[in-house]
């Protein structure tokens, strides 16, 4: 999987370490939500594994009922494909 797979249609927010978009994967016509990660540049192969797998285990955590579909690295940012609500994240309709 990679950035091209995906139509970006808006963005939705920007953060001190990345962005946050609404989008589309082309290959099955679907909207998601895609973050995208900026990761420090010069880490090892084992710095970076290490680094995706604590971000990733924080958005397990944190994202409550959104669950992640997918990942991937692109041009040195992580990019975390997660389902997208359209009226936002469950938990904050309750």
């Amino acid at each position: 999987m990679s950035l091209g797979d995906f139509e970006i249609l808006k963005s939705l927010g920007e953060g001190a370490y990345g962005w946050v978009y609404k989008v589309r994967r082309i290959q099955e016509n679907k909207e998601y939500v895609m973050k995208i990660i900026k990761m420090p540049k010069g880490l090892t192969k084992k710095e970076k594994k290490n680094s995706i797998n604590e971000v990733l285990a924080g958005f397990t955590a944190s994202e409550g009922n959104s669950e992640i579909q997918t990942s991937f690295l692109d041009k040195n940012d992580l990019h975390i494909i997660m389902e997208y609500f359209e009226n936002g994240d469950l938990l904050k309709l309750f």
